[in-house]
């Protein structure tokens, strides 16, 4: 019923019931790029994406949009660093290979999250400085013509990564898409999530 792609470190301890019930992609981690294309290109009912999952997930927007019933964009974004510093990525990707649980910790923190801190190895480092190499050059070029009633874009009033701007800009894009505002960070509760697909396809994820 629903494919979730992640963000980036969106590991799926974030999110246990939804990596656990339904296919879960964490972007560069777990699958690439090019993987998560071939899987969205597949169809389905619900495609959700948070922060650079959303971003994959808009950049094939023209592709995809008949494919599924509805989509939803949890803190989408156009092109990373219109909104969040290159020279902030740059410095995130020189202390990952110094220091990669600090940067993870800062960037949990960012996001309203405490006391996560995922075990990771050298492969996991290698994935999560390949994401912050994409975030630095990757843009969404899109038509999004037809995606009145189909697209749902949620963004946290209190979000510290990607600003609201942000989906005000994707929502342009898209023709003026549905834009839904939450109290939360950037980190989006699967409850929430769930509430929120159900409120607008009533159907039950969780």
């Amino acid at each position: 019923m629903l494919k979730f792609v992640s963000g980036w470190a969106g590991f799926p301890a974030l999110f246990p019931q939804i990596s656990s019930a339904y296919p879960f992609y964490l972007p560069f981690v777990t699958h690439s790029e090019n993987e998560i294309e071939n899987a969205l290109a597949e169809g389905g009912e619900i495609l959700a994406g948070w922060s650079t999952g959303a971003h994959i997930i808009l950049k094939n927007i023209d592709s995809i949009m008949n494919k599924y019933e509805k989509i939803f964009l949890f803190a989408p974004f156009i092109s990373f660093c219109d909104y969040f510093h290159s020279q902030a990525v740059m410095l995130m990707i020189k202390k990952m290979k110094r220091d990669p649980q600090a940067v993870l910790r800062d960037f949990y923190d960012k996001c309203g999250l405490a006391d996560f801190a995922p075990a990771t190895d050298e492969k996991t480092i290698s994935a999560l400085i390949s994401g912050l190499e994409f975030l630095l050059e990757s843009r969404a070029d899109v038509k999004g013509s037809d995606a009145a009633d189909k697209v749902i874009l949620v963004q946290g009033a209190a979000d510290m990564i990607v600003n609201f701007r942000a989906s005000e800009d994707v929502a342009d894009m898209l023709h003026g898409e549905k834009l839904i505002t939450i109290e939360s960070g950037h980190y989006i509760k699967e409850k929430v999530i769930a509430d929120i697909i159900y409120e607008n396809t009533h159907k039950k994820i969780l």
